[in-house]
């Protein structure tokens, strides 16, 4: 068979996201398909956004969101910081990294900033200049510096 006619392979979840039989745990009383953290989660208020949400997709657009959010963030008296996540599309190949696909900034004006990098072939300047900027602090999970 050659290799243009390979027939896909079915995908393979990793183990904890395979579905398990429903049986109680000791521990803590609950069936398997529920978890402290799902029980937690039930319990927490709904956070709702109520700001702007801002998309771009383009290059040279990215750069002039990016130079405003420092402009506005350098004018603030106080530390500044925004928020910052990234999403990128699931590989299940090992050793196999994709690339950004989307960056996430929230600023304290209550306006969230979707730049969609895989869309723009490079990094815009404006984004490596706010992302590197050394007096703007990035808050996320899993966030090195």
């Amino acid at each position: 068979m050659a290799s243009s006619q390979r027939v896909p392979r079915k995908r393979k979840l990793p183990t904890w996201m395979k579905l398990k039989t429903e049986t109680k745990s000791a521990q803590t009383g609950l069936s398997n398909g529920v978890t402290k953290s799902s029980v937690l989660e039930d319990s927490l208020p709904e956070l709702r956004f109520t700001g702007g949400i801002i998309y771009s997709h383009q290059k040279d657009d990215c750069s002039l969101l990016c130079q405003d959010i420092i402009c506005s963030l350098e004018t603030q008296q106080h530390n500044a910081a925004v928020g910052f996540d990234i999403e990128w599309p699931v590989t299940y190949q090992r050793g196999r990294e994709n690339r950004t696909a989307l960056v996430q900034i929230c600023t304290p004006e209550k306006r969230c900033y979707l730049f969609h990098v895989s869309c723009m072939g490079e990094l815009p300047k404006g984004l490596k200049e706010l992302l590197s900027h050394s007096k703007i602090k990035k808050v996320g999970v899993g966030i090195d510096r």
